[in-house]
């Protein structure tokens, strides 16, 4: 009878996609693209931007066009970092408003009870 070696992997998720109290959603602001464009969070949770190109950007959000008001951080430099917390549950869009291409989407939903 032949021996099997059983090689157990842990699986782990990208700090950019899970909840955990808000300080491990992230988004880099990279090559004039968000990376990720999409991410889910729970309500109370934070995203924190981290600006790594070598020009300006704002974190505006709404669409390009119809900005409303829930954030704008203007004048986002490189090595720059932005934290916004989201309280109510719903799909949040936002852009660049420099760079009206660049856009990304937060979704919130609520914690579970």
């Amino acid at each position: 009878m032949r021996a099997r070696l059983l090689v157990l992997i842990p699986l782990t998720t990208a700090a950019f996609t899970c909840g955990g109290g808000g300080g491990g959603n992230a988004v880099l602001v990279k090559g004039f693209r968000f990376q990720p464009a999409a991410i889910s969070i729970e309500a109370g949770e934070s995203v924190e931007w981290t600006q790594t190109d070598n020009t300006t950007h704002t974190i505006t959000s709404g669409v390009p066009g119809d900005s409303d008001g829930e954030f704008d951080h203007r004048d986002f430099d490189q090595n720059e970092k932005f934290t916004h917390t989201f309280e109510e549950a719903g799909t949040y869009a936002y852009f660049c408003n420099i760079h009206n291409s660049m856009k990304g989407k937060v979704t919130v939903t609520r914690m579970p009870r």
